[in-house]
C-alpha cells in the first residue's frame, strides 16, 4: 500500500497503555530512501517533548482510524534517550535509541533491519544441532512467522538479544 507521508502527520500513536501523541514530521534516509523515525509530538503528558519512533516499534497502521499502533509502553518512550531536533540525527544518538530498545542497527549491513524477533529454535533431536530459527515478523499490516537456516546469521548479540543476517528483506522469503 503506498501511502504520502504528508497523510500520515497528524495521526496518533497508541502505545499499549494509551496516546503517544501525534505525528509532526518523518525523518528518512536520503541514501536509502527509507523511513528512519516519526517525530512525535507528546502534548501534556511529557510536557510537550517530541519523540521519535522508529519505524520498527509499528505494529498497525489504521488509516481510517488515523492512528499508528506501536509495540512500546509510554513509559518506555518517557525513559526513551531525547534527541537533538533541530541537528540531523547523530550516529551517537542511534546506537543509544536502539540499544535502549534492543533493537538492530539498521546500519549494521544488514536490510533485514525490523523483520522480526527469534520466537524459538527447531532442533534436529538425532545430532541436536539448530536446523531452523523461528522468526515472528513484526511488521503492519500483519504479523507472520517464517523458518530462518542457521547459515544466514553473520553475527549473535546476545547483550542486545539480536541476530544479524546479511540479506536483503526481498529475499529473505526465498532463502528461509
Amino acid at each position: 500500500m503506498l501511502l504520502s507521508t504528508h497523510a500520515l502527520e497528524g495521526f496518533t500513536l497508541h502505545a499499549y497503555d494509551g496516546d503517544i501523541g501525534h505525528v509532526d514530521y518523518l525523518f528518512f534516509d536520503d541514501k536509502q530512501w527509507k523511513l528512519r523515525y516519526l517525530a512525535v509530538k507528546t502534548g501534556n503528558w511529557l510536557s510537550g517533548r517530541k519523540v521519535l519512533i522508529s519505524p520498527v516499534a509499528i505494529v498497525q497502521c489504521d488509516l481510517k482510524e488515523k492512528a499508528i499502533h506501536v509495540s512500546l509502553s509510554k513509559e518506555q518512550v518517557r525513559n526513551s534517550p531525547e534527541a537533538d531536533l533541530a541537528a540531523p540525527v547523530s550516529r551517537h544518538f542511534e546506537r543509544d535509541y536502539f540499544d535502549y530498545y534492543t533493537w538492530p542497527y539498521y546500519w549494521s549491513g544488514s536490510d533485514i533491519w525490523g523483520a522480526g524477533h527469534v520466537r524459538d529454535f527447531i532442533l534436529e533431536s538425532d545430532t541436536w544441532t539448530i536446523q531452523k530459527i523461528v522468526v515472528e515478523s513484526g511488521h503492519w499490516p500483519s504479523a507472520k512467522t517464517f523458518h530462518l537456516r542457521p547459515a544466514l546469521v553473520d553475527d549473535i548479540s546476545w547483550s542486545r538479544r539480536i541476530v544479524e543476517i546479511s540479506i536483503e528483506a526481498e529475499k529473505l522469503k526465498e532463502a528461509a
